[in-house]
C-alpha cells in the first residue's frame, strides 16, 4: 500500500497527496486543490492509485456468503477508498479448492465514511429461509 497519491490537475501539473484517506475523505476527481507550481486552485482531474486498500479483514463465519461460487478458502473483505468518487467501499476474495486466489466481479463503492462500507461488506445478505 502506498501512503501517498499522485494527482494531475486541470492545469497538466502533478500533485501529491501524502495522507492515506480516512474517515475525513481523500482526494478524489472534481475536488479543488491548490497548485504550487500556477499558484491557484485547479480542479483534479485524475487521481492514481485509483482504488486504495484500506483493510483487509477476514471472514471467520463459514457460513457467510460471498459473491464468489468458489471461494472457500482465506475469505475476506477488502476495505477501499474510491478516488474516482471520493467514497468508500469494499471488494471480497477467497481462494478455491486449487489455492487459485479469486476476487468478486466488482467492488460496490459510495459510502461516506469506511466505517458504513464496513458495515454493509460485513453484513449477512442471505436471504431469509
Amino acid at each position: 500500500m502506498t501512503n501517498s497519491f499522485t494527482l494531475t490537475l486541470e492545469c497538466g501539473h502533478t500533485a501529491y497527496w501524502k495522507e492515506p484517506p480516512g474517515s475525513g475523505g481523500g482526494p478524489f476527481v472534481g475536488l479543488v486543490v491548490f497548485c504550487q507550481e500556477c499558484g491557484e486552485d485547479q480542479e483534479i482531474v485524475q487521481v492514481f492509485p485509483e482504488i486504495y486498500e484500506i483493510e483487509i479483514v477476514p471472514i471467520e463465519d463459514p457460513d457467510f456468503q460471498i459473491p464468489i461460487s468458489d471461494g472457500t478458502h482465506d475469505r475476506s473483505v477488502h476495505l477501499i477508498y474510491d478516488g474516482k468518487t471520493g467514497t468508500y467501499g469494499y471488494y471480497y476474495s477467497a481462494r478455491n479448492r486449487w489455492g487459485h486466489y479469486l476476487i468478486s466481479n466488482r467492488a460496490t463503492v459510495g459510502f461516506p465514511d469506511v466505517e458504513e462500507a464496513r458495515a454493509d461488506a460485513l453484513s449477512d445478505k442471505r436471504s431469509p429461509e
